[in-house]
């Protein structure tokens, strides 16, 4: 259970602010942005990269939800903000986990971990940062 402070019961991930980016992969863009749509959710226009000859293809809407068609199969990304990253890239260094990419600029830092074959990205900022679906298509180009 969590304290009056918000902070989680134990452990380096007590930091934990919400979950604000998820990234699935899907087999027919289209079709399961017109499922999302049908509930509501809105998306951007949908983007297109090829790195290293993999192709994909990517939707992010406005709640952190982020479809994505990849040949091959694969990119699956959690997003979430933190209150101290410096405290999460530690504990996770201490059990050999390492970022992949880290960024930042002022009053935004953020770091890429691959973790089961899933990217995590951690973000400490202060206010709104549009720049959150930016990163992760950053990290994806990168093939983080």
């Amino acid at each position: 259970m969590a304290s009056a402070d918000n902070r989680g019961p134990r452990g380096p991930f007590e930091h934990l602010e919400m979950l604000e980016q998820v990234a699935v992969h899907v087999d027919d863009l289209e079709a399961s942005m017109a499922v999302y749509l049908e509930l509501g959710v809105d998306f951007l226009p949908i983007m297109r990269a090829e790195v290293d000859g993999d192709e994909f293809r990517l939707a992010v809407s406005s709640i952190g939800l982020s479809l994505v068609e990849t040949r091959p199969e694969g990119l699956r990304a959690m997003g979430f903000k933190v209150r101290d990253l410096p405290g999460i890239v530690e504990a996770l260094g201490r059990r050999g986990i390492e970022p992949v990419l880290e960024f930042a600029e002022p009053g935004y830092m953020e770091a890429h971990f691959l973790i089961d074959n899933v990217q995590f990205s951690f973000a400490e900022y202060l206010a709104s940062a549009p720049a959150r679906a930016t990163a992760a298509i950053v990290a994806g180009i990168l093939n983080v």
